[in-house]
């Protein structure tokens, strides 16, 4: 800027204390004493800029006697008017501070600026035009509270508490713009500023839940409440309003689910919150090519998962619409989807012409489009590009971390990467056949590059789900995913599903809490859209018996996969442990709406029912979810003794005991099952007899020892507690 349209004297009066004369600082050593400051800032606030000596020196020396106040001052205008002006020969040829009748004066030859006296007046404007760009205008010049500096002076509070008063309410103001221009994001930044500047404003807090909500991040709810509360008790040494505790409960009851949004006014293009990458449709008439529609979906979910401020929903998801045609506009309400991400790919002259789109879902218009041609060996490049792309479209500003997960290549070698996207294809079937052919894939996928991390970390996940889901006895599972895990993070210690699935083995197998939990929040850190840490990692919090925690990760993880039955059911599982069998039963029958078909859910529903002693809709639940299991659900028969047993039929209550026997091929599960047959006849001995075997196998559903209602009968039997102890459960 040119010198002639500087200010002539420019002052900093919020946040740091700074002073300028024609666009020249003026540095701490100009000022010979501290008072020359504090003269200066009691003539900036003041409206016309002039005070009275008396009222100076009764503010800056108030116990000295009025000669030697006096005295003072003189030097104290002195010294200012040379920090201000170095070169000054006379006092009368001051150009910023004069003096006569007993007033002091602040002024300027050509323009004197003050921040604080420009943030007020571009507020009144803002308020009264009731604008974006005036309120955005004036919240750029409130860059702290007045005079941060000055912790111990009181005579300015009020001008304070003022000014911040006035940047608490533009804040409000700006989210409430944003909001009703469906841009939430933003809404949801400005509150966030409100409440870090205001922590106990329980308003603030309220309408950022509700904002959450809205978004469809009903788990940031949640955890808002908690910081809210935390603030209110720290603050105000109270409880939260009962009109906050109102709002808790119904976002935890689904009482409130989506808010409704006004039409988006024009406030720029508004940035998207959330997408979906739908899979791609396999027009080539080649089923072998199934695996790539699958295949490029998840892995520009993986390089789009790294965009921290974007909401990236889960394969399993949006695998439920493969092959569909579909409304973008009410796929997107029902995602809570700001924009969905669509291909189809077709046989040209013996290569893959692919054709990628990304759509807006507000109003259906195309925000990208782009055709490409490739063959088999150059699908990852073209998959880097599609990802490149669209997250030039979701109008991020992007760090440099960012860019590189963005296109990050885990392998140079085309052939790999085919086996690996074919490994994934089969693992997302989540059967036990599924999983070892997965291991096959990621297998061929390591011989051909045996740096390739992702590939070690998909052989750890298959062997995570082998262990868990019965399939391989854990003693020979979970030792293999635990190296294959370890080894995919010494070749990339930035690979989040490798984190996840170590945490896995710390948490079921090694039964250490404390490096499960260290490696899962690293995973989260690495990548907050990976759906599977925070549905692992609330199996953690669970098990620890931290209700509030691991309520917000699997609110989480539905957020990331709300179309997951098993994160779905698991919300139900976790309210079963936390004893809110009401909630849970609610929870467990919105699963079953999704698919009615669904075994776990069914089981789990019959366990809540079981602790509600509806022992006969109990019993129905559990063997629905028997004849539905293409598997033996072995936890489903000890569920089902269970209810036997409660219900006073031993007879059926032993027999399923003694059929255990029979089922050599998850001997390391029936004795815990067993353990949940004797409880409910009440035979304490056995059951921790046969909790203490279980131990010796590290059976996995061990680790919810200390919140497993079922067990509530034996928490005082000196023998359980010292399995407890054993286990490290402290609660």
């Amino acid at each position: 800027m040119k010198k002639d349209l500087l200010p002539a004297l420019a002052i900093c009066l919020l946040g740091t204390f700074r002073v300028s004369v024609f666009g020249k600082d003026v540095g701490d050593a100009q000022w010979a004493r501290p008072q020359g400051k504090l003269l200066l800032k009691l003539l900036s606030l003041e409206p016309r800029r002039q005070l009275h000596r008396q009222q100076i020196m009764d503010t800056i020396w108030p116990r000295l006697d009025e000669q030697s106040a006096a005295a003072n001052l003189h030097k104290i205008i002195h010294m200012t008017r040379r920090a201000l002006e170095p070169k000054l020969k006379s006092a009368a040829d001051s150009r910023f501070i004069r003096t006569g009748d007993q007033l002091v004066y602040l002024e300027a030859p050509g323009k004197l600026w003050i921040d604080a006296a420009e943030f007020e007046a571009s507020s009144i404007r803002a308020f009264r035009s009731g604008t974006v760009l005036e309120c955005e205008g004036a919240l750029a010049l409130y860059t702290g509270d007045l005079l941060s500096g000055d912790l111990y002076a009181d005579w300015f509070v009020r001008r304070r508490d003022q000014l911040r008063a006035s940047y608490h309410e533009l804040l409000r103001k700006l989210a409430k713009l944003y909001m009703q221009a469906g841009q939430r994001q933003d809404a949801i930044a400005h509150l966030d500023k409100l409440i870090n500047s205001d922590p106990s404003n329980e308003e603030a807090h309220r309408e950022l839940m509700q904002l959450y909500v809205s978004a469809g991040r009903r788990s940031e709810a949640l955890r808002q409440f908690q910081r809210c509360a935390d603030a209110v008790r720290r603050d105000l040494d109270a409880d939260p309003e009962e009109e906050t505790l109102q709002l808790h409960r119904k976002i935890l009851s689904r009482e409130i689910r989506e808010l409704p949004v006004a039409e988006p006014q024009k406030i720029g293009q508004p940035t998207i919150d959330t997408i979906a990458v739908l899979p791609f449709h396999n027009d080539t008439g080649d089923s072998k090519l199934a695996y790539l529609c699958s295949g490029i979906a998840e892995s520009l979910i993986k390089n789009l998962s790294g965009l921290t401020k974007s909401r990236v929903l889960a394969y399993s998801t949006v695998a439920r619409f493969k092959g569909r045609d579909l409304n973008p506009r009410r796929l997107g309400r029902d995602l809570i989807a700001g924009a969905i991400a669509v291909g189809r790919f077709v046989k040209l002259n013996g290569a893959l012409d692919v054709t990628a789109e990304l759509i807006n879902t507000s109003d259906g218009s195309i925000l990208w489009s782009e055709q490409y041609q490739s063959k088999l060996t150059g699908i990852q490049a073209m998959q880097d590009e599609i990802a490149r792309e669209i997250a030039s479209k979701l109008k991020r500003k992007l760090n440099e971390n960012e860019r590189n997960r963005l296109v990050k290549q885990y392998t140079t070698d085309p052939q790999a990467h085919t086996s690996y996207l074919k490994g994934r294809f089969h693992w997302n079937k989540r059967t036990g056949a599924g999983l070892k052919k997965a291991i096959d894939y990621f297998g061929s996928a390591i011989d051909k590059d045996r740096s390739y991390a992702l590939a070690y970390a998909g052989l750890a996940d298959c062997y995570n789900l082998l262990s868990l889901y019965g399939v391989m006895p854990p003693h020979q599972a979970m030792p293999r995913a635990k190296a294959a895990a370890q080894k995919a993070l010494k070749i990339d210690p930035l690979v989040a599903e490798a984190h996840t699935s170590l945490a896995l083995t710390h948490l079921y197998y090694d039964w250490d809490w404390v490096a499960a939990e260290r490696e899962f929040q690293r995973a989260i850190e690495l990548n907050p859209n990976y759906a599977t840490a925070h549905h692992w990692y609330h199996e953690l919090l669970t098990a620890m018996g931290r209700f509030d925690e691991q309520m917000a990760e699997i609110l989480h993880a539905e957020e990331l996969d709300p179309l997951s039955l098993i994160i779905n059911t698991d919300i139900g599982w976790g309210l079963y442990y936390a004893r809110k069998y009401d909630e849970a039963i609610e929870q467990l029958r919105r699963t079953l709406e999704l698919d009615s078909n669904f075994p776990v859910a069914h089981l789990m529903l019959g366990m809540v029912q079981a602790q509600q002693e509806r022992l006969d809709e109990a019993q129905a639940s559990i063997q629905r979810a028997l004849e539905l299991s293409a598997d033996p659900l072995t936890f489903a028969y000890g569920a089902l003794g269970y209810v036997h047993a409660l219900a006073g039929r031993k007879v059926a209550a032993r027999e399923i005991i003694d059929q255990f026997g029979g089922l050599s091929n998850v001997h390391y599960a029936a004795d815990y099952c067993r353990s949940l047959v004797h409880a409910g006849l009440g035979e304490r001995t056995k059951a921790i007899e046969r909790l203490e075997s279980a131990f010796n196998q590290r059976y996995d559903r061990l680790i919810y020892l200390q919140v497993e209602p079922i067990f509530d009968g034996l928490r005082h039997d000196r023998r359980f507690c010292g399995l407890v102890r054993r286990m490290h459960l402290w609660l």
